[in-house]
């Protein structure tokens, strides 16, 4: 919880918080709004996504071929650590499943710079405009074309046009940076991660950044001397040597977003979620939950439904919560309803849906 900076050491901005973690998961854009603002000193959720159209958060695929939040600073050097990568091992299912090969990813490169030079596109109007210069976008094909462009660092996401997100020219989107070596590179991804998810053991590391084993370590050895090794039976996790920990005040609940660094960032997840609410928090297409953390522990999922103003919060936990749990978990609601810009007295917490 320390290291996450969800207890201690809250950012002031959105892009500090980013810069932090190097990259967090952001498929889910309103829950990753979140994921954010819970790390920070009264954000809300005008503020974080202000930070898109001010340009400093940046959204766009990176680790893992998935959606990130991303510090601008950090964009085009992480992008070359692990784009080429991840697009040489998804080549063959590129070619096997959509048609899409080296050349062909060229000329849509190149359709790509003649539509969004200038402008920013919705989906439909990029899929739209693909199609008019022979890109068949249907089924998955379109997404994926997307999903290229974007690890290759040339297009990103852009400011929402009402309910649509739009797309946008990566050169146009950011000015352009200094190239970073790759061994500083390795060490400063390794950096973010470990004293941000720390502790994390080196496996974890490998599934979060998507690098290669002797890539993961070769960043880690770069960073070492900075670290705080512990071992657990026969498994070692690192830590940053200055994480600012602190013994939090019991009981200590929060509500965290769907795909949540702290649930998402590692492989071996058993130290906060038992094996009752696995099933209930992941979900087994793939989908991270909204979790009620109580003491580092994660207790059970929740939800939210806003209606004319007013803020109701559902969940559903393992166990019932001691009459001061279920104060802080008020209190939870309440700090949310705050990030929504919704007033407390319009907040409620609906406990309806607690298993019998």
């Amino acid at each position: 919880m320390c290291s996450h900076r969800i207890a201690v050491a809250r950012f002031e901005q959105p892009n500090q918080a980013l810069d932090w973690f190097g990259a967090m998961q952001a498929q889910d854009y309103p829950q990753a709004r979140w994921a954010v603002g819970v790390r920070c000193i009264n954000a809300s959720d005008t503020t974080v996504e202000q930070a898109i159209a001010d340009k400093t958060m940046l959204r766009t695929w990176a680790m893992r071929g998935t959606l990130q939040l991303l510090a601008p600073q950090n964009v085009r050097w992480l992008l070359e650590l692990v784009g080429p990568r991840l697009i040489a091992r998804g080549a063959g299912d590129d070619l096997r499943r959509f048609g899409l090969d080296e050349a062909e990813f060229t000329k849509i490169e190149g359709i790509f710079y003649k539509i969004l030079r200038g402008t920013q596109l919705t989906r439909k109007e990029t899929f739209a405009a693909l199609e008019e210069h022979g890109i068949a976008t249907e089924g998955q094909r379109g997404y994926h074309v997307l999903n290229r462009a974007g690890l290759r660092g040339q297009i990103c996401f852009g400011v929402w046009r009402g309910k649509e997100e739009t797309f946008t020219l990566l050169e146009e989107w950011l000015p352009p940076t200094k190239p970073m070596p790759r061994d500083q590179a390795l060490a400063e991804l390794a950096l973010r991660y470990f004293r941000s998810h720390g502790p994390a053991t080196l496996q974890d590391y490998v599934w979060w950044s998507s690098l290669t084993v002797a890539e993961a370590r070769q960043g880690l050895e770069a960073i070492r001397s900075g670290l705080i090794e512990e071992r657990v039976g026969n498994t070692t996790y690192w830590l940053a040597a200055n994480t600012p920990m602190t013994k939090l005040p019991s009981p200590s609940v929060y509500l965290l977003a769907g795909f949540d660094e702290y649930l998402l960032g590692y492989t071996d997840r058993s130290a906060i979620l038992s094996t009752v609410q696995n099933t209930k928090a992941i979900l087994s297409n793939g989908i991270f939950k909204p979790t009620v953390v109580v003491d580092g522990q994660i207790v059970g999922i929740w939800a939210r439904k806003v209606h004319k103003g007013k803020l109701t919060v559902t969940h559903e936990l393992s166990a019932p919560l001691s009459t001061r749990a279920q104060k802080a978990l008020l209190e939870a609601a309440e700090t949310y309803g705050h990030f929504l810009n919704i007033q407390r007295t319009q907040i409620t917490v609906d406990a309806s849906k607690q298993p019998v």
